[in-house]
């Protein structure tokens, strides 16, 4: 009796580590494809907060700069900017390369901690 109740409760455990496996892999796959699509053509450069629920935005969208002014009911284009009105994108932005993407890893994460406190 008690090498079934054994047998059945480690084939119950069993089965929903495989559940959880599987469902891992699954959101795994998808959560891949829907950030490779995440700002193609919109790319937020700088936000400000100008009052707590207001802010100023910086925002490429399609090759072209604008600023934005955005609250919690709209978000309103306040101007068509030229790269060469923003001083700083002039110099690190390069429009025609593509920026490979960060490294978000937790193993890269404690490399670059260890390195800055060797640093240090």
């Amino acid at each position: 009796m008690f090498d079934s109740q054994l047998y059945s409760s480690f084939f119950t455990l069993m089965g929903i580590v495989a559940f959880l496996g599987v469902l891992y892999l699954f959101i795994k796959r998808y959560a891949k494809s829907k950030t490779a699509l995440k700002g193609m053509n919109i790319k937020i450069h700088e936000r400000v907060a100008v009052f707590p629920k207001g802010h100023l935005i910086i925002a490429e969208i399609g090759g072209k700069f604008f600023l934005l002014g955005a609250t919690e009911q709209s978000i309103n284009i306040l101007k068509e900017l030229e790269i060469e009105d923003i001083p700083i994108e002039k110099e690190r932005l390069n429009i025609s390369a593509v920026r490979e993407p960060e490294d978000l890893s937790f193993k890269s994460f404690i490399k670059s901690t260890l390195k800055s406190k060797n640093n240090n």
